[in-house]
């Protein structure tokens, strides 16, 4: 198993021990008991926090929209930045959700990129799609979401990442929800 591999299973490893020595209190999302992630009801968004939480919205938009494991929100940079490589401080806005400890490949990135980045932050969610679909997928369920990963961009230019077998379902939610 090479660094990179080995490097990122112990950083999603301190994440779920995190997570759960905190009772799991602000990491992850409310799950039912169906296993589908659960969201508040109140998913209108102000007009004064819009655009500071859209990214959320359409985050718990596309866990609502198809039925989705225990998933757990990355939420600080420096956890988003080692876990995936990424470089934060190009996102205006974002909600990254993956499944721990589970032989299933789920994620749900929605990322706005600053002003200027937007190519920069593409690549970036780009390379590690396709790196995911090409290298991560060992277990028939994650080959299942990798079959039906789906990267794309909202009219208002969110760019979301979403790793689920019916990746279609939850791309139509996210651009109905833009709309």
């Amino acid at each position: 198993m090479n660094m990179k591999k080995t490097a990122i299973i112990c950083a999603i490893l301190c994440v779920f021990l995190t997570a759960c020595s905190n009772g799991g209190s602000d990491k992850e999302s409310s799950v039912s008991t169906s296993g589908t992630a659960s969201v508040s009801e109140s998913s209108s968004v102000s007009d004064s926090t819009a655009d500071e939480k859209k990214a959320d919205f359409y985050a718990e938009t596309v866990l609502k929209a198809v039925e989705f494991p225990k998933m757990t929100k990355v939420e600080t940079p420096e956890e988003i930045d080692a876990f995936f490589e990424f470089n934060t401080a190009n996102f205006a806005d974002y909600a990254l959700y993956m499944n721990v400890m589970s032989v299933q490949l789920n994620r749900v990135f929605v990322v706005k990129p600053i002003d200027g980045k937007h190519d920069e932050v593409y690549a970036e969610l780009k390379a590690y799609f396709d790196d995911l679909i090409k290298n991560g997928a060992f277990y028939p369920a994650q080959e299942s979401s990798a079959a039906g990963a789906v990267m794309g961009e909202t009219t208002d230019g969110y760019i979301y990442v979403v790793f689920h077998e019916d990746g279609e379902a939850a791309a139509r939610a996210i651009m109905s929800a833009a709309s």
